[in-house]
């Protein structure tokens, strides 16, 4: 996936990645250290459903672009022949 940084306030529902987890954007609200601090839920394996908020002075935030996104086909018999062996 592509990905560009952190520019402008980011609208909840914006997949970002930070410290190389990819998260869900929950929220922003201006920190009182400057900048935004942004809300999330954590998306990839390791941060799966977990929150957290990120500083956009202390980390570098790079926005998934959707339109930049190559989609992958998924064959769900593989997936299940895969598992079965």
């Amino acid at each position: 996936m592509s990905a560009t940084t952190l520019r402008h306030p980011l609208a909840p529902g914006a997949r970002v990645v930070v410290r190389d987890e990819e998260w869900l954007v929950l929220g922003t609200n201006p920190a009182s250290c400057g900048g935004e601090a942004v809300r999330v839920r954590g998306l990839s394996e390791l941060v799966r459903d977990r929150e957290a908020i990120f500083l956009t002075v202390l980390d570098e935030i790079q926005v998934l672009s959707p339109e930049e996104t190559d989609l992958v086909v998924f064959n769900q018999t593989q997936q299940i022949s895969a598992h079965r062996n």
